[in-house]
């Protein structure tokens, strides 16, 4: 009668930790997925982000003279129609970016200046005004506030993750993807280096975001993620 008092209760305990380990994988999932879709999500902006930064970047460092498809470009003053034709490039919206010439430059620059006043406020480069004027034209549009939330509310989900779910078998794959994420967002504020390296840089941010969200999305591909890395 003992013996078989015994095995009801050890069998009673193996249902409990079962139904535990349960729990805690769900709980673990749906953790897993929130972050994911935030991070995905981010991505989805810093992608378009980095492209406008290269862009950019490769503009400036190709002036004067010698923007593709810009033959006779007047650069010691501006017109309204060579604007529009650098704005025309970018995947931002051209109105962030008229407002963010006015705010690093003034209204006068903008207005009536040249593209070298605007480069001479970066020390004389080109593709360092280029840039920041970007970087400020993803302010102005509130993408960069709406990165940094996204990556933020990431950050809290990855940090519970690491104190009671760090034993889950995606939690590396998702933690690689979120650390890329940083950095990449990172880089796109403080862009450094030559075209090259800042072509090889964002390229490394892509491939493992790419690679990463293969390695992911087959297990949270319920929750409508979608990721621009890969088009």
């Amino acid at each position: 009668m003992k013996k078989i008092i015994a095995l009801i209760l050890a069998l009673a305990l193996c249902l409990s930790l079962c139904a535990c380990g349960g729990k805690k994988d769900e709980e673990a999932f749906s953790a897993c997925r929130d972050a994911f879709n935030k991070i995905t999500e981010a991505y989805a902006i810093l992608d378009k982000y980095s492209q406008d930064i290269y862009t950019a970047f490769n503009l400036g460092e190709n002036s004067p003279g010698s923007y593709d498809g810009y033959k006779g470009y007047d650069f010691e003053k501006y017109n309204r129609n060579e604007f529009n034709a650098f704005a025309a490039k970018m995947n931002i919206d051209q109105t962030y970016i008229e407002e963010a010439v006015v705010n690093i430059s003034g209204a006068e620059i903008f207005n009536t200046g040249s593209w070298f006043d605007l480069g001479a406020l970066y020390g004389g480069s080109f593709s360092s005004a280029w840039v920041g004027v970007i970087s400020e034209a993803y302010i102005c549009s509130g993408d960069a506030e709406y990165i940094y939330s996204l990556l933020n509310d990431a950050t809290a989900i990855m940090q519970m993750l690491s104190e009671s779910y760090s034993d889950y078998e995606h939690y590396p794959a998702l933690k690689s993807y979120f650390t890329n994420a940083l950095a990449y967002f990172d880089f796109c504020q403080n862009t450094e280096g030559t075209l090259e390296e800042v072509e090889e840089k964002f390229n490394n941010y892509k491939d493992v975001e790419r690679d990463c969200f293969f390695d992911l999305n087959y297990i949270f591909e319920d929750s409508g993620a979608t990721n621009s890395a890969d088009s």
